[in-house]
């Protein structure tokens, strides 16, 4: 899974990683995520001292040069607790949800 998510890069294993029909190789897990491919480990892997909105795009930060969009990192987030109606502010912190909201979250 590690492999085909790009989370070992190319040449660090043998063999080819094919998806329809097409070698593919994966430096970075962004490549795989670029063509569809997307791991979740069972594992919560939530900052707790970060607010929610942080957590949901941990690693996809709303940014251009470096300069997160703080703004639209919330509105975002917003539109993402509505539809999974998640009715906690996107400024709480992790660490003061109960783990059946974290689990919520991090597989939302």
């Amino acid at each position: 899974m590690k492999v085909l998510s790009g989370v070992y890069p190319h040449h660090t294993y043998t063999g080819e990683v094919i998806v329809k029909g097409n070698v593919q190789h994966f430096e970075r897990i962004k490549d795989s995520e670029k063509i569809g491919i997307a791991i979740i480990y069972q594992e919560l892997t939530l900052v707790k001292q970060f607010n929610i909105a942080e957590n949901i795009f941990l690693g996809n930060e709303k940014a251009k040069t470096g300069i997160i969009n703080w703004n639209k990192t919330i509105t975002d987030a917003k539109k993402i607790l509505k539809e999974v109606k998640l009715e906690d502010s996107v400024e709480t912190k992790v660490l003061e949800l109960g783990i059946g909201k974290q689990q919520y979250l991090y597989f939302s």
